[in-house]
């Protein structure tokens, strides 16, 4: 049973369409129902998502672009298909989640109210249910971790990502806002003084999503008819040693196929989603030379972005293309413990061999789909590449 939700951005989106599925279950392989065909065009729209996992619900939220409201439903669609399993985590047996069996599937395009959700499949926690109380464990895991039901009146998603924030728990007929931290040393005094100060990387992370994780969370409140409360009520979990715990995992959505094997058609009225800003953190790559434009910077990024990630990079490490509109591109690297330099060694000596070949139909045709621009020939792009990369004047 699965219900997906289209939120427009009126439900508080900063632009764009997003997705909500819900499922009554973990999914056993997160994001594996989806095809290469899809994955193909969740790059080239700029299309992005998490498995989410979290005390009061699982499934999936996705962004994309303002226009691709029809793209996220198929997406959803497929996603519900999912094979679910039960959640056997020691988070959930700690504080005891169980789905609700009434969950209804289907689907629903919220515009700018919630009213008339139907039936979701959530998750309530017995232990919260029984009343106010204190659970303190020791247990091997290398950090601490609290949850604490008093007195959380706002609401914090910035910080989700790594694993502190809050989140709405259904305990019955009401549901409890509470903060999860999974990142703070010491005793419960601490939580007390937990002041929210989000970092350049929350803002990054939080302006594409925490509205999503917002939304899903009055999602979940709408189905208590006893509203929210407050509850006292503290789980400690100290750590004595061993690999960091977190109660809420986030997978995020595939890299599309290493070779692109289909066009994807560019869909009127939607501007694909373009990597245009920095993210904080991360290895940041300039390339030598300049585009000429920033429309041709976006296509020479996104081209890059699926060639090194093909030719250069290790398994696990991910590779973005960021553009300027002055021309100027950039790759940002997660997953490899380089130097700048060494980055752009590494780079340009795997391009050596293939620099003057064009890459695959397919490729050129999405990355200017992505690009917002007419495809490129083959012989303008070898010289567009080799330009930006160093390997021409």
């Amino acid at each position: 049973m699965t219900l997906i939700l289209i939120v427009s951005i009126l439900a508080g989106l900063p632009s764009g369409d997003g997705a909500i599925v819900m499922l009554p279950g973990v999914p056993v392989h997160p994001w594996a129902a989806l095809s290469d065909t899809q994955l193909e065009e969740m790059w080239t729209y700029g299309i992005q998502g998490y498995q989410v996992t979290r005390s009061g619900w699982s499934g999936y939220i996705i962004s994309g672009p303002e226009g691709s409201a029809q793209i996220l439903e198929q997406i959803a669609e497929t996603l519900e298909t999912d094979s679910i399993m039960a959640d056997s985590s020691l988070w959930a047996r700690t504080i005891q989640l169980v789905w609700n069996t009434n969950a209804m599937a289907g689907s629903w395009i919220v515009e700018d109210s919630f009213e008339g959700a139907p039936v979701l499949p959530v998750r309530t926690s017995r232990w919260l249910e029984a009343g106010e109380d204190t659970l303190i464990v020791s247990l091997p895991i290398e950090n601490s971790v609290f949850l604490w039901g008093g007195a959380r009146t706002g609401e914090n998603h910035l910080t989700a990502w790594r694993g502190v924030g809050t989140e709405v728990i259904p305990d019955g007929a009401s549901a409890v806002n509470v903060l999860v931290t999974c990142s703070v040393e010491g005793s419960p005094g601490d939580i007390m003084s937990l002041e929210y100060t989000p970092s350049e990387q929350d803002n990054f992370w939080g302006e594409r999503w925490a509205p999503l994780l917002c939304a899903a969370d009055s999602l979940v409140l709408r189905q208590m008819s006893g509203g929210l409360v407050n509850r006292n009520s503290l789980v400690w979990i100290r750590g004595t040693g061993g690999q960091t715990f977190c109660p809420w995992s986030m997978v995020p959505s595939p890299s599309p196929p290493a070779v692109a094997s289909v066009e994807v058609e560019a869909v009127p009225g939607m501007i694909p989603y373009l990597n245009t800003g920095d993210i904080p953190g991360i290895l940041s790559v300039p390339m030598p030379g300049n585009a000429g434009s920033g429309a041709r910077a976006a296509y020479a990024a996104a081209l890059l972005e699926r060639i090194v990630s093909r030719m250069a990079l290790p398994s696990g490490a991910l590779c973005s293309g960021v553009s300027s509109e002055d021309g100027s591109v950039v790759l940002q690297i997660t997953g490899v413990d380089w130097s700048r330099q060494t980055a752009l060694e590494i780079i340009k000596d795997e391009l050596t061999p293939i620099i003057f070949t064009s890459p695959e139909y397919q490729l050129l045709n999405n990355a200017a789909v992505k690009a917002g621009i007419p495809e490129m020939n083959q012989q303008d792009t070898i010289t567009l590449l080799a330009k930006v990369t160093g390997f021409l004047n």
